[in-house]
């Protein structure tokens, strides 16, 4: 078994499944985990979420949580779909420590995936 994908199990993330969506391809799969270090969308959104850019974070948000879905995190797609409710209900009373939880999470995948990379 690969060591990302190992590392990747060891966080809880179901591999597995993805892959097997993937029609068995693991190389795409970690293909796509590459990929996601270098998506700019959790940045975009943090930029806009300091600014108070509501829109545009909402923006972003909705496109982490599909990323994050499509690759099996899915701990990470709950987090981004819990403060896209909070911005499209105008609730912004918790959106930063709600952002700070999934910034963790987004982190520990990130830094796993950087890892095996570098």
């Amino acid at each position: 078994m690969n060591r990302l994908i190992y590392n990747l199990k060891e966080i809880g993330i179901d591999t597995d499944r993805v892959i097997t969506i993937l029609g068995g391809n693991e190389s795409l799969y970690l293909t796509l985990s590459l990929k996601f270090i270098n998506d700019q969308n959790y940045a975009l959104f943090k930029n806009a979420i300091d600014a108070k850019e509501y829109q545009e974070a909402t923006n972003y948000i909705h496109t982490l949580k599909g990323v994050a879905a499509n690759l099996g995190y899915d701990k990470l797609s709950l987090l981004c779909k819990s403060i896209l409710t909070m911005l499209k209900q105008n609730d912004y009373t918790q959106i930063n420590e709600e952002t700070q939880v999934m910034s963790i999470e987004y982190n520990k995948i990130k830094r796993i995936i950087k890892s095996i990379y570098e």
